[in-house]
């Protein structure tokens, strides 16, 4: 089997862009200027269904990319370390939502850059959060270009943070 190790230089690098962008406590951008706290701007999705603008759901972005970057669906779920029937929920089941870590993994798997990521999980209903180191590591790996689940994981574990579930290595993905 292959031995995969985590490079120094790329260690740092993201271990910098925590300490740089971890903020105590989160801000929250949906509170409008006035001093009412309990009047929030209208989300984008909702302005698009009154207006009758509905873009397409995120499930349609994914296949979009997977098509796209060449790859098949299952390279793209083995890349992702999530499960056939996960990936075939995301495909053909309306109502899934994923979970946090499955949306990271989604964007892990299909190599996104940083403004994609924040695109598509802002749509599925996610963000990075800024007061979260663990979201922070996730979202300096996708800045750095550095997408491999397992060794992710490994960074993870040596924080002493939650491991993405399934990371071990699918045979066929060792090259």
């Amino acid at each position: 089997m292959a031995q995969f190790i985590i490079d120094k230089g790329m260690k740092t690098k993201i271990f910098k862009y925590i300490e740089d962008n971890y903020r105590e406590e989160e801000i929250d951008y949906s509170l409008t200027q006035n001093d009412d706290a309990s009047f929030r701007t209208t989300p984008d999705w909702a302005r698009e269904i009154v207006s009758g603008q509905i873009k397409q759901h995120w499930r349609d972005d994914i296949i979009k990319y997977i098509d796209s970057k060449g790859i098949t669906d299952s390279e793209f779920y083995h890349r992702a370390h999530i499960s056939k029937q996960t990936f075939n929920k995301i495909k053909n089941t309306s109502s899934y939502t994923p979970n946090k870590d499955t949306a990271f993994q989604i964007c892990l798997g299909l190599k996104l850059n940083e403004k994609e990521s924040v695109a598509l999980l802002e749509k599925i209903g996610y963000s990075f959060c800024t007061s979260n180191k663990r979201d922070l590591l996730i979202r300096g790996c996708i800045i750095n270009k550095f997408y491999r689940v397992t060794l992710i994981n490994d960074l993870l574990y040596e924080l002493g943070y939650k491991l993405f579930p399934n990371a071990e290595i699918p045979e066929d993905e060792i090259k």
